[in-house]
């Protein structure tokens, strides 16, 4: 057992230098609150004047109570990810003055007993350590402080199941934000969500051995990748749409509307979440569909973005038929299928006393209606400043200040929030509700349930008047199905 888990170490994902361990120093610097990983002033004073095992003392308790919101942070992906609420990632430091700080993560599983109330992820299957990985991926996402710097992997999806390759890609995009990350694969779920227009390369051998990079089209990652034609060859109906919320809440709506579809093995409607319409799986299942083979009807339902819907829908249009050429001549037309929202995105429906009520009960509802009102207002004027001068800063101002899913996502960070409250002219009330509603709709996402939903589940979806648009566009879908 020892020799094993001493062979363990020197794999790629739990050896001394290994991609776990480096996350975990790199979490360790950032720091859970979202600031860095160093000593405070007052503690650094206070080193000044201890004697080695005091300092050492203050170092470890410092470092303990990092990795442990480190750890209790990891811990709600982990149970998401296993789907038992009982087990937790712990992250403990070994230290030794000579040597630093080094660290080691364990499973703490109440199932094995007191004998054995924790395992080394060494000693766990390559899957689970991989799984591990991605739970401190999303992490270090999720916290969204980070350095210039370049970030590089091989096979992220190694050992890890589809679904999981799928949240793999998720963080490494969040990370992406602020990080380069290059990463290489075999897997076409990991390419099939790469947007449409950054830099994918098909890697090959040449004559001579040499390293062969080529640029990769639609029929490339079709042919070559593969791509999930079960999306799109099953469905009556098939809907795209920008992001997972559209499709989470589309979703709901259409089996509240008609509760024999959520009962149905194969899915009569399929909502296929595109990342704001650039995502090469998004065009390549177009593709698939205006096959002569491919009878499933698909539409495409956007928000508009604060842009007028007829400007929206020329604009999704023409970014379609670039990608599909052969988009434009079908019948019925590509523009009869493309369907916008009356609202900036789908979030905005959930700006109600009702349905954000139900996720910050502490929030007094005279001060919640004040701040709706506040914000609503402050939203009308900008996006009438921007639809009468269609300037491009207004625009941008429009996107990044004033878009309803900031108030539930939260800032990327200090000077964002700053911008915010500038752009808003708003009080330190104003802002507070904010933050209260953000981190209300954090701690609902991990205790492993979408905020959404949840707000849904507090009125009937299928009579609450706010809902009546999305009730009226889900309507019009179900319309087409051949059998209903």
């Amino acid at each position: 057992m020892e020799q094993g888990l001493k062979a363990r170490k020197n794999e790629t994902t739990a050896g001394a230098k290994s991609f776990l361990k480096e996350l975990t120093a790199a979490l360790m610097k950032i720091g859970v609150d979202g600031t860095d990983g160093r000593l405070s002033e007052i503690e650094a004073r206070a080193g000044k004047d201890l004697d080695v095992e005091q300092l050492v003392a203050l170092l470890n308790n410092r470092v303990e109570q990092r990795l442990s919101q480190i750890s209790e942070r990891a811990t709600g992906f982990f149970r998401n990810a296993t789907e038992d609420l009982q087990k937790s990632l712990v992250i403990r430091p070994e230290s030794d003055v000579s040597k630093a700080v080094s660290y080691s993560t364990h499973v703490k599983d109440p199932h094995l007993g007191d004998q054995l109330p924790m395992v080394d992820i060494l000693a766990c299957g390559t899957g689970l350590q991989s799984m591990t990985i991605l739970c401190l991926l999303q992490t270090f996402a999720e916290m969204g402080r980070h350095d210039d710097s370049i970030m590089l992997i091989e096979e992220p999806e190694v050992y890890l199941h589809p679904e999981f390759q799928r949240k793999m890609f998720s963080a490494l995009r969040k990370i992406a934000r602020g990080t380069q990350v290059i990463y290489t694969t075999h897997s076409p779920i990991m390419i099939s969500d790469v947007w449409a227009d950054e830099s994918v390369r098909l890697v090959k051998r040449g004559e001579n051995g040499e390293s062969v990079f080529s640029q990769v089209d639609l029929q490339g990652v079709i042919s070559e990748l593969g791509i999930r034609y079960e999306d799109v060859l099953n469905p009556k109906i098939v809907v795209f749409v920008e992001g997972d919320t559209d499709a989470c809440v589309l979703a709901r709506i259409a089996t509240a509307l008609h509760p024999e579809l959520a009962t149905s093995v194969i899915p009569k409607i399929k909502f296929i979440p595109t990342d704001g319409f650039r995502q090469i799986q998004t065009f390549a299942l177009m593709k698939i569909l205006h096959s002569d083979s491919v009878t499933s009807k698909f539409f495409v339902v956007s928000d508009n973005d604060g842009y007028e819907a007829q400007e929206r829908a020329g604009f999704l249009y023409n970014q379609i038929i670039q990608k599909v050429p052969e988009a434009a001549g079908k019948t019925p037309s590509l523009r009869d299928r493309i369907l916008v929202l009356d609202v900036h995105e789908i979030e905005s429906y959930f700006f109600t006393l009702e349905l954000l009520g139900k996720i910050v009960p502490g929030i007094a509802q005279d001060d919640l209606r004040t701040f709706l009102n506040a914000y609503t207002e402050q939203y009308r004027q900008s996006r009438e400043v921007y639809l009468k001068t269609k300037n491009a800063k207004d625009r941008q101002n429009l996107a990044h200040l004033f878009r309803p899913s900031l108030v539930l996502e939260g800032f990327k960070g200090a000077e964002h929030r700053e911008a915010f409250k500038k752009a808003h002219s708003a009080s330190d009330d104003f802002v507070n509700t904010v933050d209260q509603i953000t981190a209300a709709f954090e701690k609902t996402k991990r205790s492993n349930q979408n905020p959404y939903l949840t707000m849904l589940d507090a009125v009937d979806v299928t009579t609450y008047a706010p809902l009546k648009e999305l009730r009226d566009l889900v309507g019009s879908l179900l319309k087409n199905l051949d059998d209903k």
